[in-house]
């Protein structure tokens, strides 16, 4: 790949181009440079790569913060709560 090409094809990714009603050079009504298609270019790699990380996230469950705990309760082994002293109040 020349180095004009490659700098052809970086500055067609440009999406911030201006646009030019005159049609100099029979290039098209947009003024697209380098620079342009640089910025461009790792605007669309930042937003493919989130995509693909909330992809993988979505189809390994990743950042589950739901859980559950479950464990044994000896209630022999537990005080006894009164209500009375606590100020529950309890709603039917």
């Amino acid at each position: 790949m020349g180095k004009n090409k490659l700098y052809n094809t970086v500055r067609d990714q440009d999406m911030f181009g201006h646009p030019v009603t005159l049609n100099f050079n029979r290039q098209g009504d947009t003024h697209n440079t380098f620079i342009g298609g640089l910025v461009s270019m790792f605007i669309k790699l930042l937003i493919f790569g989130f995509l693909a990380y909330k992809s993988y996230v979505l189809v390994t469950l990743g950042d589950n913060d739901y859980f559950s705990n479950q464990r044994l309760t000896s209630f022999s082994e537990e005080p006894v709560i009164d209500m009375a002293s606590q100020d529950i109040i309890p709603f039917f």
